[in-house]
């Protein structure tokens, strides 16, 4: 193979990568505002039973629903947190455990003895390897260096020039 074809072949799978990526985003934010929705009605609903029981009326049928109403709010928190821990990074520290998503991680770089994760407004450090990260994260998260790994759903344009 000439070192065009497998530019080409590069490109190519970067690019179906990326659509790959696309696909999935779109899917997560049907997602999200599926839950987002469900969330607003509950609120609604939570409100609803709120003046109602201000209002004095059934006190105690009232009560049922507000406790009904409360328990579907809490599960419905509960799927969206472990939704949001499936598409998230698990950074534990001796303070806390923090859930960082995907899509806000822009790097991961190794830098003296460290890594260094990038988000879009902040840089986070924290002991581990390349290696380690590399089995645990998505595949939308490529080595291209040995000191980093990239987010591809950050990638706009291949420069193949240089």
């Amino acid at each position: 193979m000439t070192d065009d074809e497998l530019t080409k072949e590069d490109l190519h799978k970067s690019e179906m990568l990326i659509k790959e990526q696309e696909s999935r985003l779109r899917e997560m934010q049907e997602k999200q505002a599926f839950l987002e929705e469900e969330l607003t009605k509950l609120e609604q609903e939570l409100q609803k039973v709120e003046l109602q029981l201000s209002e004095g009326k059934e006190r105690n049928r009232l009560l049922d629903q507000a406790s009904q109403a409360q328990e579907a709010w809490a599960r419905k928190a509960e799927c969206r947190e472990e939704k949001e821990q499936e598409n998230a990074f698990k950074l534990v520290t001796k303070r806390e455990t923090r859930y960082i998503s995907y899509s806000n991680i822009i790097y991961f770089e190794a830098r003296d003895k460290k890594i260094f994760m990038r988000l879009k407004h902040q840089e986070i450090c924290f002991y581990s390897t390349l290696g380690n990260l590399e089995k645990e994260l998505p595949e939308e998260f490529i080595r291209c260096h040995k000191s980093y790994i990239i987010n591809s759903t950050y990638i706009r344009e291949l420069d193949w020039a240089d």
